[in-house]
């Protein structure tokens, strides 16, 4: 009976370093990954240009590049030359599609007041019995609905821990739930694997 109690002992111990340990794992390792992906993005030009690579340069020259065109942009000629630039790539076969795309789904994630997702829903997917959480992103698609023969409703599906991809579906608005939190709460269960879950569906129904 000791040998049994100490094991419990070690193995709860362990859960609770485990549970420390990692999320600060995860959180290092995503960073080191954006490091790597922004540092990397100007590192042929510096090591061209220095003959030979600063770690942490790269990063700085992009997020200096990104901050120059945030500036530019919030004025009128800098507005006109993104408008320019956008109308160009608008009319490339292909880079239309993934840019308009991109720029959507990237625009109802960053920009104040977007609200591209209108409400966070519940439905079965991908079979019966398993539930996945969804944005419903329209409603009344008259064309899906004709198709359909009955009112449907569009739902973006995120992946987890990345909510920028995901599947796309049409489904009858009879099949999909509401769920009473906010799209920002929705993200923070999603991004942390259901481990972050909103006050709203903590609180448990007696059977």
């Amino acid at each position: 009976m000791v040998g049994f109690g100490l094991r419990r002992r070690l193995r709860e111990r362990f859960l609770v370093g485990l549970a420390v340990v990692l999320p600060l794992l995860v959180t290092f390792l995503l960073l080191r990954f954006l490091f790597e992906a922004f540092d990397g993005l100007l590192d042929p030009l510096i090591r061209a240009t220095l003959g030979r690579s600063i770690p942490g340069l790269g990063l700085l020259a992009t997020a200096a590049i990104i901050l120059f065109i945030g500036v530019l942009t919030t004025n009128i000629v800098g507005r006109k030359l993104v408008a320019i630039t956008e109308r160009i790539l608008l009319r490339i076969p292909l880079v239309k599609n993934v840019y308009s795309a991109s720029k959507q789904l990237f625009d109802a994630f960053t920009v104040p007041g977007k609200e591209a997702f209108r409400q966070v829903v519940i439905l079965e997917y991908p079979r019966a019995g398993i539930y996945a959480l969804g944005f419903i992103t329209a409603t009344q698609a008259a064309g899906f609905q004709d198709l359909v023969g009955e009112r449907t409703v569009n739902v973006f599906i995120p992946t987890a821990p990345n909510p920028t991809s995901g599947f796309f579906l049409v489904v009858p608005e009879k099949s999909v739930i509401p769920v009473p939190i906010s799209v920002e709460e929705a993200l923070k269960l999603i991004v942390s694997g259901g481990l972050i879950v909103p006050h709203a569906l903590q609180g448990r129904r007696d059977v």
